[in-house]
This record gives structure tokens, C-alpha cells and sequence, in this order.
């Protein structure tokens, strides 16, 4: 059991240390660009609070079959493409 809660922090600090390279990446790429960046941030917040902190209970099965505008990474990765 000591292994699988393990396994669960260290993956959980390696999407916070992503979310973290990430919010630096949009700060740099939506500089200049107001509501450009008030979307990227307003979708990083629901990341890490519907992922982040609310995702450890969801059906892993669940979360990847939903659609692709339902993901707050999904909805970055349009905006700064």
C-alpha cells in the first residue's frame, strides 16, 4: 500500500511541476495579449482545480473520454497554437 500512495504523490508532483513549466510558458507566449490571457489563466485554474485537486477520485475512464474542449489543456494548447 506504502508503494501505490507513492506512486500517487510522485505522479502527482510531476503534473504540478508541469502545470508550473506550463503557466510560465503562457506567461511568456500571451504577454501583450489581455484576453488571450485571461483565457489561458481562467483555463489553468480550472486544471488545477478540477485535475489537480479533484481528479485523484474521478474514473480515470471517465476523464479521457470526454471531449477535447472539455480539457482546460486542450482549450491552451488551441490558444497558443
Amino acid at each position: 500500500m506504502y508503494q501505490q500512495q507513492e506512486a500517487v504523490f510522485v505522479s502527482l508532483f510531476g503534473e504540478v511541476t508541469e502545470a508550473k513549466s506550463l503557466l510560465e510558458q503562457v506567461a511568456l507566449v500571451c504577454q501583450g495579449r489581455r484576453d488571450m490571457y485571461e483565457m489561458c489563466l481562467g483555463a489553468m485554474k480550472e486544471y488545477v482545480e478540477e485535475d489537480l485537486k479533484r481528479g485523484l477520485g474521478k474514473d480515470p475512464a471517465l476523464s479521457l473520454s470526454g471531449r477535447p474542449m472539455d480539457d482546460p489543456l486542450e482549450v491552451i494548447m488551441y490558444l497558443t497554437s
